[in-house]
Order: structure tokens, then C-alpha cells, then sequence
């Protein structure tokens, strides 16, 4: 199994679970005076008030919220498996780019069928403590937002690079020309090595200016896009806010309820007119543009189920 489908599948069904307990646990917990638990918003206190809910236990050991929210894997899997892939469907639905639907099944089944069979693959690489059911909405997921990563370092570089100048595809020839010299002959055997001039690698060269430039692109691509959103991570704020002894009504952090706006990301800069949140390979429209790519139950972030 690809080792990033691997990562991200268990990664997204972990930040449900994680989230779910967390934010059904704040919501459950005394609140301010006069502040109802289903008023759509709930204060944090002390990471105290969460000693005394126990979400998991072996033997007599009892582990409870306060020891979920002092991990710090959960913060991470929420940006890295939330909120990423969220800013990547949403910066390729404002580039006006979709993954290929029949491209993501061929993807999908390859890894199925590399295990055996789906059947085979969920008791593979599925552990127990995880229900299969809802492992593969999360490897389409995974498949898409790798797709449209691609298509947008590419789109980037059309639009940033452009077409290799001559005195770039000239530097690259003179740095290694035996190397090109070669894979030219690889691919056409009837030349002599000697024989191979620059014109005639020249495509060969441009195609490796791309290469390079959209492995160093590709490499930062979250970062660089995630300066361009306003992200809101509620629960890091809240349990920063706990961190700190923030307890007054004045400097207290409201966590609002779980529905299809938990995570909402605003788009500060554009790249040309409004979207209709056009669900990315679907041929669907929602109002949030948080729902996945093609048209399947959403196990995923921001579900509010």
C-alpha cells in the first residue's frame, strides 16, 4: 500500500474520533453561568475539568480527556489531515482545476488490487480498532487531494515559469551534456553518442527544468498556499487558551459546535472572480465547498455526524 495513503487514511479516521470525543466533551462540561451547553457555543477552563472524563481505560488505568488534549499528534493530524486538504480542494476549485474521475478509480483499484482485493486490503492494513467502513471514502479522498496537488504545481508553473528560455536549456546542457547525450541514444539507438547536439535534446532538457522546478514547488506547496487562507483551528486555540489559565469570561475561547463549519477557511487572496463551491470531481455544487471531491458519503472533516 502507498505509504501516504496508508498515513493519511489512519490520520483522518483518528482526528474524527479525536475530534468527535473532544468537542462532544467540551460541549458536555459545565459551562459559564447563564451559557447553555446547546446554545452553539461552550468556554474552556483548565485542562481540570477534563480529568474527570474518561475516554479509554486498560485495567485499572483510566485515560482521560485532559491526557488526549495534552498530545501533541492531535494538533498535528488536525492541520496535516484536516485542514491541508482543505486548502488544497479549495485553492484547485478557485484555479478551476478537477481530478479526473476515471483517473482516481483506475488509482484506487491498482491499490486494491495490489492487496487482493479491497476485502484483502482493509484486513491488511486496517487495524481493529478502526471500522473499515469508513476507510474507503478516506483513500479516495487521499487519491484526489494527491491529484490536485499535481495539477496545481503544474498550473503554477505554467503560470510562474513558463516555457524554458534558451539560456536556461543552454546552462543545462552545459552542466552534464554526456547525460542527455545518452538518453538520447537510449531512445534512439541508430545514433552515435557524439552525434547529439543541444537542438536535438533540447525538449529532453525542458522537460527537466519542469521536473525540478515542480519537486522544489511541490515540496512547499502547503505552506505556500496556507499564507494565502485564514485558517481557524478552534481547539488549538482552546487548549492554548487552557494552557495559559485563560478562564475569565473576557479572555475565555468559545469552541462552536460541530456541523459543516467547524474548519471554515476564508479565501484572502483570489485568482479570478467568485467560485459556486463546485465540489472538485464531482459536478456537484455546495454551499461550503468543504464536501469531498465526488459525490460519496463524507466520513471526513467538518461531516458535524
Amino acid at each position: 500500500m502507498n505509504n501516504s495513503v496508508k498515513f493519511f487514511v489512519m490520520g483522518m479516521v483518528l482526528t474524527l474520533a479525536l475530534v468527535f470525543v473532544i468537542l462532544a466533551g467540551i460541549a458536555c462540561k459545565d459551562t459559564t453561568p447563564g451559557q447553555n451547553a446547546d446554545s452553539g457555543a461552550a468556554t474552556t477552563g483548565s485542562l481540570e475539568n477534563y480529568e474527570n472524563i474518561v475516554i479509554a481505560s486498560v485495567g485499572d488505568k483510566n485515560f482521560t480527556l485532559a491526557d488526549l488534549l495534552k498530545s501533541p499528534q492531535l494538533y498535528m493530524i488536525i492541520h496535516d489531515q484536516m485542514i491541508v486538504p482543505e486548502i488544497i480542494q479549495q485553492e484547485a476549485l478557485s484555479r478551476g482545476l478537477t481530478a479526473d474521475p476515471q483517473k482516481i478509480d483506475t488509482q484506487i483499484n491498482q491499490i486494491y488490487e495490489q492487496a487482493g482485493g479491497m476485502q484483502q486490503f482493509l484486513d491488511s492494513n486496517v487495524p481493529p480498532t478502526i471500522p473499515q467502513e469508513l476507510v474507503p471514502d478516506d483513500v479516495r479522498k487521499t487519491i484526489i487531494s494527491q491529484e490536485l496537488q499535481q495539477l496545481i504545481v503544474q498550473d503554477r508553473y505554467e503560470k510562474e515559469h513558463g516555457a524554458s528560455v534558451d539560456a536556461e536549456i543552454t546552462a543545462k546542457w552545459d552542466e552534464s551534456p554526456d547525460r542527455y547525450q545518452r538518453r538520447y541514444v537510449e531512445m534512439n539507438p541508430s545514433v552515435v553518442l557524439t552525434d547529439v547536439t543541444l537542438d536535438m535534446v533540447r525538449s529532453l532538457i525542458d522537460e527537466d527544468i519542469k521536473a525540478q522546478w515542480i519537486n522544489e514547488h511541490g515540496a512547499t506547496l502547503a505552506a505556500d498556499l496556507e499564507a494565502n487562507y485564514t485558517v481557524k483551528n478552534f481547539l488549538l486555540d482552546a487548549i492554548l487558551a487552557s494552557i495559559a489559565g485563560s478562564e475569565t469570561e473576557e479572555s475565555a475561547v468559545e469552541v462552536p459546535p460541530v456541523d459543516e463549519n467547524s474548519f471554515p477557511y476564508e479565501q484572502t487572496q483570489t485568482s479570478g472572480g467568485e467560485t459556486e463551491g463546485q465540489a472538485v470531481g464531482s459536478g456537484e455544487n455546495t454551499d461550503s465547498g468543504n464536501e469531498p471531491t465526488e459525490p460519496e458519503p463524507n466520513p471526513g472533516a467538518g461531516s458535524g455526524q
